[in-house]
């Protein structure tokens, strides 16, 4: 049977700074629910810690891309290998909420062909990011701003704070 949501976390050398992540994730998703960690080459240093976290929950499953380097040819390979009728991308570095995943997955469910959260929206909010990160982020430091985006589907997305972005896996191409 095919899983309800897969997740796709597309992943460059997080080395151990991965398995909070990881584990604040799997803990937040449903049982009928896989991830995919997709990385560029087989030394990544994201690997280990997701080899791990993949040796205690099945639906956690590592993966080197070979459509190229990069964050979108890791989303696409990732996309391409789960089988979730629902895709959410989140990103690696812990900056995406684990507890927005169903309501977006929801959001699709009801119709909408992509659902996206995003932390520059009103009432948005960076979660989980490195401290120098969260640090240098445009609007942490005085005198710089935030700027906002619209959400695309039609949806109040803009109650939740990550960037996850989700996808039906109908008309996806």
């Amino acid at each position: 049977m095919s899983p309800r949501i897969s997740v796709v976390i597309p992943a460059y050398n997080e080395g151990e700074e991965i398995g909070g992540f990881l584990d604040r994730l799997l803990a937040a998703l449903p049982a009928e629910a896989d991830v995919a960690v997709v990385v560029d080459f087989p030394a990544d240093s994201t690997l280990p810690p997701a080899r791990r976290h993949a040796g205690r929950d099945p639906r956690l499953r590592p993966m080197v891309s070979d459509y190229g380097p990069g964050p979108a040819n890791a989303i696409r390979y990732g996309v391409d290998h789960t089988a979730g009728r629902v895709v959410v991308v989140m990103m690696a570095d812990g900056c995406d909420d684990p507890t927005q995943v169903e309501p977006l997955a929801r959001l699709v469910e009801s119709g909408a062909a992509v659902a996206a959260a995003s932390r520059y929206a009103r009432g948005g909010r960076q979660v989980g990011a490195r401290l120098v990160k969260r640090a240098c982020w445009p609007g942490s430091v005085p005198g710089t701003r935030r700027t906002r985006s619209r959400p695309t589907t039609g949806h109040s997305c803009r109650r939740w704070g990550s960037t996850a972005g989700t996808v039906s896996r109908l008309g996806w191409s």
